[in-house]
């Protein structure tokens, strides 16, 4: 009987599971280069092949990371893009240096 019940549930544990694999962007309000991101990308973002990869979740400067994120340390300035596989920082990009260059970064993780 036992057996059997850990069976059936085996699937719901396995699919509690959850991947913390995301493009981080650390944001602050009234920030011009955020703006000047959400405008040129982030609000398309989510439509393009790499969000597929890593879905963009945003973070307000003054709010604490998850404390299961394994980060290298705190984002110094806005905007900084975050790249995490499974809850552990990879990389990360630090201001917005503009569209093309923006995408030439993440390409470097995306690939």
């Amino acid at each position: 009987m036992l057996f059997s019940l850990l069976l059936w549930a085996q699937p719901f544990v396995a699919s509690a599971q959850v991947s913390e694999t995301y493009l981080v962007m650390v944001h602050e309000d009234n920030c011009p280069w955020c703006e000047a991101f959400e405008d040129e990308v982030g609000k398309f973002y989510h439509k393009t092949p790499e969000s597929e990869k890593l879905p963009l979740k945003r973070i307000d400067y003054h709010e604490k990371m998850p404390s299961h994120w394994q980060v290298k340390g705190a984002a110094l300035f806005t905007p900084t893009f975050i790249i995490l596989r499974e809850g552990v920082e990879k990389g990360r990009i630090e201001g917005y240096p503009g569209r093309e260059l923006f995408w030439w970064r993440l390409s470097e993780f995306t690939q």
